[in-house]
């Protein structure tokens, strides 16, 4: 499982278009150089390196402004959630939680990463929810049921198509159920849950979304 985990990682680089990977042999192992000098790839082969695991956080940080694409993103329209940068965002950073959870096995000091990263994961799904439709971010259109549906607009209020919902809307709950399927497993967390300090930081659709989980 760790194996796939590591293919996972750095693969996602690419996937996610952090990383367009240029490769080269030198002394007959393959190394990989980032496109974007910001993010790193020191190896193409064996575990995810601490390297690795700190630029990737700083750049999806956005740590010395260096990556625009960092940012939350306004609204869900064009799919924006479901298949654009923001969606490939948050599944790349539930891929890295879950990455460096296998790595704290062997290497306890990657605990702090582990914290931002499912930090980050719980603020982007936490913005995913607020834009939904239905909910304090989104527009309240009214869609083509005849209701402000529970669904994330592809079209803009303004346009004839602005009642439109598809099936695009479940790659968006997936991202933000990633996250909870990623988070859930620790019983660390499940304990944490049930104490009020820690409740008031979780976003009360994941939270939900974790307690169902949870039976």
């Amino acid at each position: 499982m760790k194996a796939n985990y590591v293919r996972n990682a750095k693969s996602l680089l690419m996937a996610t278009g952090l990383a367009a990977l240029l490769l080269s042999v030198s002394s007959g192992r393959a190394f990989a150089q980032a496109a974007d000098p910001n993010v790193v790839v020191d190896s193409v082969t064996g575990d995810v390196d601490q390297n690795e695991v700190d630029t990737f956080i700083s750049f999806m940080t956005n740590v010395g402004g260096k990556n625009a694409n960092a940012a939350f993103p306004t609204n869900a329209l064009g799919d924006n959630l479901a298949y654009g940068t923001p969606g490939l965002n948050l599944e790349a950073i539930n891929y890295m939680y879950r990455i460096t959870g296998d790595l704290m096995v062997a290497n306890p000091s990657m605990s702090l990463e582990h914290m931002q990263l499912m930090n980050l994961g719980i603020a982007w799904s936490e913005n995913f929810i607020l834009l939904r439709n239905d909910q304090a971010k989104g527009n309240h259109q009214v869609m083509w049921t005849g209701n402000v549906d529970h669904v994330w607009q592809t079209y803009a209020t303004s346009t004839s198509k602005a009642g439109y919902a598809g099936s695009e809307n479940g790659d968006t709950a997936g991202h933000i159920l990633y996250t909870a399927c990623a988070l859930w497993p620790s019983i660390s967390l499940q304990e944490q849950l049930a104490q009020a300090s820690c409740r008031e930081r979780w976003p009360s659709g994941l939270k939900e979304t974790l307690t169902n989980l949870g039976g």
